[in-house]
C-alpha cells in the first residue's frame, strides 16, 4: 500500500478507492498520507470538481494527468518534513 504517489489511468478511481482511507485507518496505518492522480474520472471533468471529491476521500494530494511526477514527489516530501518524518532531503 505505501503512501507514495498513486496513478490511475482508466478514469474509475472513485468506485476502487471508495472506503479506502477508512480501510487504511482499519489496518491501524494511522495518518497515512494518500496522493492520487492521473486519469481520475471517465469523461470531461472539472478537475477542481475531482480535487475536491478525492480530498473528501481522505487524499492528502491530488493530481491532474499533466502533472510531472516530481511535482507530487515534492508535496510528499514536504508533507513528511511537516509531519516530522523527515529531517533533512539529501
Amino acid at each position: 500500500m505505501g503512501s507514495g504517489p498513486r496513478f490511475s489511468l482508466y478514469g474509475m478511481a472513485e468506485l476502487d478507492l471508495r472506503g479506502f482511507k477508512e480501510k487504511c485507518i482499519e489496518a491501524v496505518l494511522g495518518d497515512v498520507l494518500l496522493y492520487i492522480g492521473g486519469i481520475l474520472s471517465v469523461g470531461r471533468h472539472d478537475f477542481k470538481e475531482d480535487e475536491e471529491k478525492f480530498k473528501r476521500m481522505g487524499f492528502n494530494g491530488v493530481y491532474p494527468s499533466e502533472t510531472d511526477l516530481g511535482s507530487a514527489i515534492n508535496d510528499l516530501w514536504n508533507d513528511l518534513r511537516t509531519r516530522g518524518r523527515v529531517r533533512r532531503i539529501c
